[in-house]
């Protein structure tokens, strides 16, 4: 608005120019017919401009300075029915409160003043001295205005009062000029309040805090999965303050007698009348304890069972803190089962962890209920289990449960009575028959594991079935020849190793996961206990240790190796021959240099990988490493690899080690050496020791891992909090919508489907099938009901999923349950048709029932109505669980700490740069069998210049006019499918920008040639022009799209079928809309980053 409503002022442009100053240009127009407004201040000035001519040049940028007062007279004219436009209230608020008249003085405790114990007097806070400087301001500028000084002295003095103001708000004001800026750095409002020391990130949201312990952290499998052991020294400091009652008034008598220095006792007591606080330690505590009345407070020492709060920073999601029951130990460390160690990040080589004891009834409720271990066996992020069995425990599983595992009678009850500790120390075990009866009782170790499924005081109600892959599994199910197919049937194992995929973290098909799902957190945590009781027994009796004898090559291993060596070596050569002799067929996009250290890269890689599984065949099926690594508790077939045969290639940023000398790795080598050992290839193992080239080739790849992750660790955890601020105001409301905290919707329904991520059982529905069924039929009696048939399976899952209560499930989980049964009906169809069965497509009627054939079928297909009913029933039961409850927080965050290539692309989405790194299309063709026209659409896209297809460019100087002669390669523009020719070559020059050449200059003389006659101008010679012409015609675009730098013909392997490939471009490039609007083009088109599908945010 040029113009005022109410006054109809000018209105100019409003600028802030220099250290807090607000210039209007009032006065300033480029219009030829002035406003009234400037024609009369620029006829003030007629007088003026007779005696001095320069002044009207300086008239036309006259400029009026806003100062303060200024300000607060235009915003105290502003009338009430116009300050909504400004987004405040009359009644509030009103714009010249934006104008700071008074400045607000902070009481003495925020400003303490410190006794000086070096020189006599006190030293003052920045913000005293800071208000005294302000106030000494005012008296300058009170006695020069009563004084008579000169106006510019004064406005100094103003805007150094100005300065000091804004310094007293945020000492860290920029633009002051040198001669005022502050001799000493001081902490203003703006610094005490801001940042991670400030009061709220540093003093109120995260602070330092009373009855908290930190020491150094040690394993013991002894502990139950929700214990933590804390030492006596720590719970003889850490109190509890506990009431006094008749139920524990003799406990709490004996606690005061005991007093500070006793484990268990009390360090100070607070009487319910006087409010006295007493210290225990002196005094006569016998007559203390004799006059504690009900209703007195005694601050006991820290006891067994006391709920704590166990947590390790850095804390990344919300498990890295949860609450343990005490248990008070001698020694100096706190102590917790290993399984606990994965929600931590913990391990135990120096860390140190923190310990809170809950000072209330409350607290302590509220934190058994929602950060009990217990309750947070499984991950919010996808709900799969994260307190697990890890290393010794899966290792000594995995040797338990081996098949040639025999264990006599004593061995086997010393394993049983293991698992026997805490509440469970006087149950009775009973010990199943041995599977050997002659010529000695002996029991396997498999029969061990199903004692600890059954070895609990409500054995007759868990009966779990499992059927899972192991990690070595290779065919046959029940029958691997690797033993690595595991089936547990009614709490017995009855076949299959268990390995990490069984036992550990990570995978829905555990053991621990399954006893969760189906029978509770108890049942879980009961069984991982037991499993870290028994197997560091068993290891321990048995002997498991790591020698330099495990790590020794055999004959066998070393001729493998060789042979390994010399094959790729073999292959290197001649790879590095054809690129010599430029017989090397080049990569799509990628130069001969390029495609021959992609080539050997790729062949030297696998060399490590293949004597891996050199190992795997040579070694011992006892070696140590080998054992560790085939039950996933620790390690790799890689890790063994480099220990005994070959520790491989080294690469640096995905790449051989480049040329850090003049052309070569290191001045050991010639240079241009290209061969496996000049450019990072280790062909020794750690064993037989590496050479002094090898190991700095170690180091290096070494050292660019160590810096990896100290970058990725600040980028990530820096990346998080800022997740975490955008999203900790989402939940879900009670219109089970996702709002913030303004009640803004985010998402209509929580993650589409309105399902908790950690209750789903399945990795993409709410409830495992297969498992509920099983779980069914071992659990519902079945033997005097009907086995149902085909027809009637179809018929009661229709009758049930119609009934009330599941129309509150989605249509799409009912779906998935048609699809479940009738797959089950099909399989007793086929079944019964196996047999000649002929009544397996219609109703059964009585006499067809009582003509059924064969009991055996009728065992295999078994399927009552009893448990078709109670399967839909905990399916319904599971499905409403694994709904989302409102005013739930959803903003769920992974661990950070193991993303590794993945940082850089989601620091790209998060801060929607506009160039990512490595842009690529991935764009469908609509015909994709054909090469020839895939050809066609990548020379649309691709960026052609006109360098690449010319032969020369030559210039011509003739008597007459000089010129420049081009020479087209129409070979090349035949082979790329350039539709290009002579007119659009011209069309392209003309239009390039900075060429400045027309098209009455230039001249096509055949298919193949084309002269530009360059033109002399005012500011250039002939000669430059042209030089400067020549320079710059290679690099003129004749063909695709400018932000499109390449594109690669791509076979679609996920479309490709026998004998017929399909196609599609992989088009390097940001230009998404130009690809999809290309001829020849399928609409869609989708961008990706190298492997991982993604959208490049400010284009999509």
């Amino acid at each position: 608005m040029s113009q005022c409503p109410y006054c109809e002022g000018l209105n100019g442009n409003v600028k802030k120019t220099g250290m807090m100053k607000i210039v209007h240009e009032k006065y300033k127009s480029t219009k030829k017919i002035l406003h009234p407004a400037i024609s009369e201040f620029r006829a003030s000035f007629q007088n003026a401009l007779e005696h001095n001519k320069e002044l009207e040049l300086l008239l036309a940028k006259a400029q009026e300075i806003l100062n303060p007062l200024r300000i607060l007279t235009l915003f105290r004219d502003i009338l009430d029915e116009d300050c909504p436009l400004f987004g405040m209230l009359p009644r509030v608020s009103r714009p010249e409160d934006l104008i700071l008249s008074r400045i607000v003085v902070p009481p003495v405790c925020i400003r303490p003043s410190v006794v000086s114990d070096l020189k006599a007097g006190s030293n003052e806070d920045d913000v005293t001295m800071k208000l005294t400087e302000i106030i000494f301001l005012n008296d300058v500028i009170r006695k020069h205005r009563s004084g008579g000084a000169k106006i510019q002295m004064i406005i100094e003095d103003w805007d150094f009062l100005q300065l000091q103001c804004a310094l007293y708000i945020n000492s860290e004001t920029t633009g002051i000029p040198l001669s005022m800026q502050p001799k000493k750095a001081t902490r203003g409002f703006v610094q005490r309040l801001k940042g991670k020391q400030g009061r709220f990130r540093g003093n109120l949201s995260g602070k330092r805090v009373d009855f908290s312990g930190r020491t150094v952290i040690s394993p013991d499998p002894n502990l139950r999965i929700d214990q933590v052991a804390v030492p006596i020294h720590v719970a003889k400091i850490l109190t509890y303050p506990e009431k006094v009652t008749r139920a524990n008034i003799h406990f709490m008598r004996k606690l005061v007698e005991n007093g500070a220095t006793q484990h268990p006792g009390a360090n100070f007591i607070v009487q319910q009348n006087t409010k006295i606080k007493k210290f225990l330690k002196y005094g006569n505590r016998q007559l203390i304890a004799k006059d504690l009345r009900i209703g007195d407070t005694v601050e006991r020492h820290m006891i067994d069972g006391d709920v704590v709060l166990f947590n390790r920073q850095p804390s990344l999601h919300k498990l890295s803190i949860m609450c343990h029951f005490a248990v008070v130990k001698p020694h100096r460390t706190f102590r917790f089962n290993e399984c606990v160690c994965t929600p931590y990040n913990a391990d135990f080589d120096g860390d140190e962890m923190n310990l809170h004891l809950p000072q209330t009834e409350e607290a302590k409720a509220e934190a058994l209920t929602l950060m009990g271990v217990k309750s947070n066996l499984v991950t919010p992020r996808n709900g799969e289990p994260l307190i697990a069995a890890i290393q010794d425990f899966i290792t000594g599983a995995y040797l338990l449960t081996q098949k040639d595992v025999f264990l006599d009678r004593g061995h086997m009850t010393q394993l049983c009575a293991a698992m026997l500790a805490g509440k469970d120390g006087d149950m009775k075990i009973n010990l199943p028959p041995p599977a050997i009866f002659r010529p000695v009782k002996l029991w396997t170790g498999k029969q061990v594991f199903s004692v600890l499924l059954k070895s609990h005081r409500e054995a007759a109600s868990v009966k779990m079935n499992l059927r899972v892959k192991g990690k070595q599994y290779s065919s046959g199910e029940d029958m691997c020849k690797n033993d690595s197919f595991v089936v547990i049937h009614n709490s017995e194992l009855m076949c299959g190793a268990l390995d990490k995929a069984v036992l550990g973290s990570g995978s829905k098909n555990n053991v621990f996961y399954v006893l969760y799902r189906d029978f509770g957190e108890q049942f879980a945590a009961d069984a991982m206990w037991k499993v870290a009781r028994i197997c560091p027994f068993f290891l321990s009796n048995r002997g498991f240790s790591i020698g330099i004898g495990d790590v020794t090559p055999g004959l066998g291993l070393l001729k493998a190796k060789d042979e390994l060596l010399n094959c790729g070596y073999k292959k290197c050569d001649e790879f590095i021959q054809d690129f010599k002799e430029s017989r090397l067929q080049t990569q799509p996009g990628c130069s001969e240099e390029e495609t021959l250290e992609a080539v050997i890269l790729g062949e030297l890689s696998v060399i490590r990988d293949h004597a891996g599984k050199a190992c795997l065949r040579e070694l011992h099926k006892s070696n140590s490493p080998l054992t560790m690594a085939v039950c996933g508790s620790k390690g790799s077939f890689i890790n063994i690899s480099q220990m005994i045969a070959c520790v491989g290639q080294q690469a640096l940023s995905g790449k051989r080690t480049p040329d850090g000398f003049e052309s070569r790795s290191l001045p050991h080598f010639r240079k241009f050496a290209k061969f496996p050992g000049a450019k990072g290839f280790v062909k020794n193992s750690f064993y037989s020791g590496l050479t002094p080239t090898e190991f700095f080739f170690h180091t290096m790849a070494g050292r660019e891992g160590l810096v990896d992750t100290a970058v990725k660790t600040a980028e990530t955890g820096y990346m998080q909090r800022r997740l975490v601020k955008s999203l900790e105001d989402l939940s879900i409301q009670y219109d089970m919508t996702v709002r913030n905290s303004v009640g803004d919707i985010v998402q209509f329904v929580y993650g589409g489907d309105s399902l908790d991520p950690a209750s789903m059982e399945g990795k993409d529905r709410p409830v495992d099938f297969d498992r509920i069924l099983a779980h069914v039929q071992s659990f519902v009696p079945d033997h005097e009901s009907c086995v149902l048939s085909a027809v009637e399976i179809k018929d009661q899952t229709n009758s049930i999923l119609n009934q009330e209560k599941f129309q509150a499930c989605s249509e799409e989980y009912k779906k998935g349950l048609r699809k479940f049964t009738n797959k089950l009906s099909d399989k007793v169809a086929n079944l019964h048709s196996r047999y000649g069965l002929s009544f397996v497509k219609e109703k059964m009627n009585t006499e067809m029932k009582a003509m059924r054939l064969g009991f055996a079928v009728e065992w295999v297909s078994r399927c009552t109505s009893l448990q078709l009913r109670r399967f839909f029933d905990i399916c319904h039961e599971k499905f409403m669980k694994a709904k989302i409850e409102p005013a739930v927080d959803e903003y769920f965050l992974d661990v950070f700490s193991h993303i590794t290539l993945g940082v850089p692309r989601i620091k790209e989405i998060i801060n929607a740069s506009r160039s990512i790194s490595t842009p690529i299309i991935s764009a469908g063709l609509v015909n994709e069998s054909d090469p020839d026209i895939a050809r066609v659409i990548k020379g649309r896209l691709e960026k052609t210049t006109l360098g690449e297809v010319t032969e020369y460019v030559e210039e011509v100087f003739a008597p007459e006019n000089c010129f420049l002669f081009i020479k087209l390669d129409l070979n090349r523009i035949r082979l790329l499918k350039l539709e290009v020719n002579t007119e659009t070559i011209i069309f392209s020059i003309c239009t390039a920008p900075k060429l400045k050449v027309k098209r009455q200059h230039i001249h096509s003389l055949s298919r193949s040639t084309i002269c530009i006659y360059p033109q002399e101008n005012n500011k250039s010679s002939l000669h430059f022009v042209m030089q400067t012409l020549k320079k710059s015609l290679p690099n003129v675009v004749i063909k695709g799209m400018k932000g499109v730098a390449r594109a690669i013909i791509h076979v679609d392997e996920e479309k490709s079928q026998a004998g017929q490939e399909k196609y599609k471009l992989l088009v390097e490039g940001n230009d998404l809309r130009g690809v999809i609007a290309t001829v020849g083009k399928s609409c869609e088109a989708w961008v990706e980053l190298r492997n991982r599908s993604s959208g490049l945010s400010l284009e999509c």
